[in-house]
Protein backbone atom coordinates (compact mmCIF):
# COMPACT_ATOMS: atom_id res chain seq x y z
CA UNK A 1 0.00 0.00 0.00
CA UNK A 2 2.81 2.42 0.90
CA UNK A 3 4.65 1.65 -2.37
CA UNK A 4 1.47 2.37 -4.36
CA UNK A 5 0.98 5.69 -2.51
CA UNK A 6 4.60 6.75 -3.18
CA UNK A 7 4.22 5.82 -6.86
CA UNK A 8 1.02 7.88 -7.19
CA UNK A 9 2.65 10.90 -5.50
CA UNK A 10 5.72 10.60 -7.74
CA UNK A 11 3.56 10.46 -10.88
CA UNK A 12 1.52 13.46 -9.71
CA UNK A 13 4.69 15.47 -9.07
CA UNK A 14 6.08 14.56 -12.48
CA UNK A 15 2.83 15.59 -14.17
CA UNK A 16 2.85 18.93 -12.38
CA UNK A 17 6.46 19.72 -13.28
CA UNK A 18 5.93 18.70 -16.92
CA UNK A 19 2.72 20.71 -17.36
CA UNK A 20 2.92 23.76 -19.63
CA UNK A 21 3.06 27.10 -17.85
CA UNK A 22 -0.30 28.83 -17.92
CA UNK A 23 -0.77 32.50 -17.08
CA UNK A 24 -2.52 32.92 -13.75
CA UNK A 25 -5.35 35.27 -12.92
CA UNK A 26 -3.18 37.51 -10.75
CA UNK A 27 -2.20 39.95 -13.48
CA UNK A 28 -0.24 37.57 -15.70
CA UNK A 29 -0.91 37.45 -19.41
CA UNK A 30 -3.74 38.72 -21.54
CA UNK A 31 -6.62 40.46 -19.83
CA UNK A 32 -8.18 43.67 -18.59
CA UNK A 33 -6.38 46.59 -16.89
CA UNK A 34 -8.05 49.55 -15.17
CA UNK A 35 -6.49 52.64 -13.57
CA UNK A 36 -8.26 55.52 -11.82
CA UNK A 37 -6.72 58.78 -10.60
CA UNK A 38 -8.78 60.84 -8.16
CA UNK A 39 -8.06 64.57 -8.18
CA UNK A 40 -9.92 65.57 -5.02
CA UNK A 41 -9.75 63.30 -1.96
CA UNK A 42 -13.09 61.82 -0.97
CA UNK A 43 -14.72 62.40 -4.37
CA UNK A 44 -15.00 60.55 -7.66
CA UNK A 45 -13.62 63.47 -9.70
CA UNK A 46 -10.56 62.69 -11.78
CA UNK A 47 -10.18 60.20 -14.59
CA UNK A 48 -9.85 56.59 -15.57
CA UNK A 49 -8.35 54.48 -18.33
CA UNK A 50 -8.92 50.85 -19.17
CA UNK A 51 -8.09 48.36 -21.91
CA UNK A 52 -7.91 44.69 -22.77
CA UNK A 53 -4.32 43.56 -23.42
CA UNK A 54 -3.24 40.86 -25.83
CA UNK A 55 0.46 40.04 -25.61
CA UNK A 56 1.80 38.75 -28.94
CA UNK A 57 5.50 38.37 -28.11
CA UNK A 58 8.38 39.52 -25.92
CA UNK A 59 8.28 43.04 -27.38
CA UNK A 60 4.74 43.39 -28.68
CA UNK A 61 1.16 43.63 -27.52
CA UNK A 62 -2.18 44.89 -28.76
CA UNK A 63 -4.56 47.16 -26.85
CA UNK A 64 -8.29 46.57 -27.41
CA UNK A 65 -11.29 48.46 -26.02
CA UNK A 66 -8.93 51.23 -24.85
CA UNK A 67 -10.89 54.08 -23.19
CA UNK A 68 -9.81 57.27 -21.40
CA UNK A 69 -12.57 59.02 -19.47
CA UNK A 70 -13.01 62.10 -17.29
CA UNK A 71 -15.08 61.11 -14.25
CA UNK A 72 -17.79 63.05 -12.41
CA UNK A 73 -18.23 65.31 -10.64
CA UNK A 74 -16.08 67.51 -12.86
CA UNK A 75 -13.00 69.18 -11.44
CA UNK A 76 -12.08 71.29 -14.54
CA UNK A 77 -8.78 69.39 -14.95
CA UNK A 78 -7.64 67.72 -18.17
CA UNK A 79 -7.47 63.90 -18.06
CA UNK A 80 -5.04 61.92 -20.21
CA UNK A 81 -4.23 58.25 -20.57
CA UNK A 82 -1.59 56.19 -22.38
CA UNK A 83 -0.07 52.78 -22.81
CA UNK A 84 2.82 52.03 -20.47
CA UNK A 85 5.37 49.19 -20.37
CA UNK A 86 8.06 48.20 -17.88
CA UNK A 87 10.99 46.63 -19.70
CA UNK A 88 13.27 43.82 -18.54
CA UNK A 89 16.09 46.33 -17.86
CA UNK A 90 13.81 48.41 -15.59
CA UNK A 91 13.27 51.24 -18.10
CA UNK A 92 9.75 52.42 -18.94
CA UNK A 93 8.22 52.82 -22.39
CA UNK A 94 5.17 54.96 -23.11
CA UNK A 95 2.59 55.27 -25.86
CA UNK A 96 1.14 58.57 -27.02
CA UNK A 97 -1.11 60.53 -24.67
CA UNK A 98 -4.84 60.32 -25.37
CA UNK A 99 -7.34 62.60 -23.71
CA UNK A 100 -11.02 62.74 -23.11
CA UNK A 101 -11.92 65.14 -25.95
CA UNK A 102 -14.62 66.84 -23.90
CA UNK A 103 -12.38 67.54 -20.89
CA UNK A 104 -15.53 67.25 -18.80
CA UNK A 105 -17.55 64.39 -17.44
CA UNK A 106 -20.57 65.35 -19.54
CA UNK A 107 -19.61 63.51 -22.74
CA UNK A 108 -18.20 60.24 -23.95
CA UNK A 109 -14.53 59.60 -23.30
CA UNK A 110 -11.78 58.82 -25.82
CA UNK A 111 -12.43 55.43 -27.30
CA UNK A 112 -13.13 52.61 -27.26
CA UNK A 113 -10.33 51.93 -29.73
CA UNK A 114 -9.08 48.48 -30.64
CA UNK A 115 -6.15 47.04 -32.53
CA UNK A 116 -3.69 49.58 -31.13
CA UNK A 117 -0.25 47.97 -31.37
CA UNK A 118 2.54 48.67 -28.89
CA UNK A 119 5.97 47.63 -30.14
CA UNK A 120 9.14 48.04 -28.09
CA UNK A 121 12.84 47.72 -28.79
CA UNK A 122 13.32 45.92 -25.46
CA UNK A 123 11.68 42.92 -23.79
CA UNK A 124 8.49 43.98 -22.00
CA UNK A 125 8.06 42.46 -18.52
CA UNK A 126 4.66 44.02 -17.85
CA UNK A 127 2.38 46.49 -19.58
CA UNK A 128 -0.84 48.34 -18.94
CA UNK A 129 -2.46 51.75 -18.86
CA UNK A 130 -1.59 54.97 -17.07
CA UNK A 131 -4.07 57.79 -16.42
CA UNK A 132 -3.18 61.28 -15.19
CA UNK A 133 -5.15 64.27 -14.01
CA UNK A 134 -3.17 67.21 -15.41
CA UNK A 135 -3.29 69.98 -12.81
CA UNK A 136 -1.86 73.35 -13.84
CA UNK A 137 0.26 74.93 -11.08
CA UNK A 138 0.41 71.61 -9.18
CA UNK A 139 1.78 68.10 -9.56
CA UNK A 140 -0.15 65.78 -11.84
CA UNK A 141 -1.98 62.91 -10.16
CA UNK A 142 -1.38 59.60 -11.93
CA UNK A 143 -2.27 55.93 -11.51
CA UNK A 144 -1.42 52.80 -13.50
CA UNK A 145 -2.40 49.15 -13.73
CA UNK A 146 -0.35 46.35 -15.31
CA UNK A 147 -0.39 42.74 -16.44
CA UNK A 148 2.67 40.53 -16.75
CA UNK A 149 3.94 39.46 -20.17
CA UNK A 150 3.79 35.65 -20.42
CA UNK A 151 6.44 35.70 -23.18
CA UNK A 152 9.21 37.11 -20.94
Amino acid sequence: MLKRFVAVVALACAAITMSPVVASADGQGDGHVYAKATSVAGTESGGSAHADLNFTGQRRLVYNNFVVNDTCPGDAFDVRGRAIAINRDGSTGYGAWHRDPHATCSGDGWGPFSGLEFNASKDIMRAGVQVCVMRPNASDICAADYRGNPYT
